[in-house]
């Protein structure tokens, strides 16, 4: 329950100040909450948004 409210604190941070992304691996990947998308950098697969916010090719 505790890891819950510091989940919601670091996307309210998140969202305060205009970030579009936030990496997580407690959150739901893809999900778009308020305009912030959560994303897994240790999820396999493709993650298209985090590579075009590193600038990979």
């Amino acid at each position: 329950m505790a890891g819950r409210f510091w989940d919601a604190m670091i996307w309210a941070t998140a969202k305060r100040h205009g970030c579009r992304l936030l990496l997580s691996e407690d959150g739901q990947a893809g999900r778009t909450l308020g305009g912030v998308t959560i994303i897994n950098p240790f999820a396999d697969g493709p993650q298209p948004l985090l590579d075009e916010a590193l600038g990979v090719n």
